[in-house]
């Protein structure tokens, strides 16, 4: 179990457990306990859990805001050079 090695209540364990596999269900990961990811969401999780949230929906949410890389973005450097070679073209009527 991930979170044999962490002091927390027991009461908590559950929706921190829940929380566990929605987590890796998302990042399709396979929960094994020797992974870096997986140790990295396990003390997001616990970290949360100490704080007083105890909802497996909210600790998943929140867990994977902070280790999911966010969405890629076109760079508005990229987009202003895209812009500024659409401004100078003409059109023809055919």
């Amino acid at each position: 179990m991930p979170f044999a090695k962490y002091s927390v209540d027991p009461e908590r364990i559950e929706a921190m457990r829940a929380a566990f596999h929605r987590v890796c269900d998302v990042l399709q990961l396979d929960c094994g306990t020797e992974d870096r990811m997986t140790e990295r969401i396990v003390m997001k999780i616990v970290e949360l859990a100490k704080t007083g949230e105890l909802d497996p929906e909210r600790l998943c949410i929140d867990t994977l805001a902070e280790v999911e890389p966010p969405p890629a973005s076109v760079s508005k450097a990229g987009a202003s050079r895209t812009g500024a070679a659409n401004e100078g073209a003409t059109v023809r009527a055919s």
